[in-house]
């Protein structure tokens, strides 16, 4: 618990998916953590204004605010 700074139930839970799937039991499942904030149109267009612009990043955070607020 000490090494990973984590909750007995979290250590419990690993354990427990350990004993009854093995290695596999480890991995994340699908549909965990947060959506998605931009479609891979989206994530292309921001990357290609990064990439025109590389040192100004603010210039790209505006640019993705006027495109999709």
């Amino acid at each position: 618990m000490n090494i990973f700074r984590i909750s007995y139930k979290t250590l419990y839970n690993w354990f427990t998916r350990w004993e009854l799937e093995g290695m596999i039991g480890l991995y994340n499942k699908p549909g965990r953590g947060e959506e998605a904030l931009f479609n891979s149109s989206q994530k292309a267009q921001i990357k290609d204004w990064a990439k025109q612009e590389p040192k100004q990043l603010k210039n790209v955070s505006q640019k993705v605010q006027e495109a999709w607020g």
